[in-house]
């Protein structure tokens, strides 16, 4: 994805990232893709510009899909516990 279409992107109050490998949920009209680091660790331009439009407070904490479905069988019994509240 090139700068220019930084700005088409959905302006939504809050930037949706993976708690586990804090890839960024990008949500363009219909189509959601995500954006992950480099394998090396460093972060893409892209990934430090919506870092740094969004704001460090602005962030808000889901699971990409690879990270989910890696965790689901976790996340189900958390949920389904005595102890779980929404």
């Amino acid at each position: 994805m090139e700068n220019k279409n930084l700005e088409n992107m959905s302006k939504k109050e809050f930037l949706p990232i993976c708690s586990v490998c804090k890839g960024i949920r990008i949500i363009k009209g219909d189509s959601e893709n995500w954006l992950y680091k480099n394998k090396d660790g460093t972060e893409p331009e892209l990934y430090t510009q919506l870092i740094e439009k969004y704001g460090k407070s602005n962030l808000t904490h889901t699971y990409c899909p690879k990270c989910y479905k890696e965790t689901e069988a976790e996340i189900d019994k958390e949920t389904e516990s005595d102890n779980f509240h929404w």
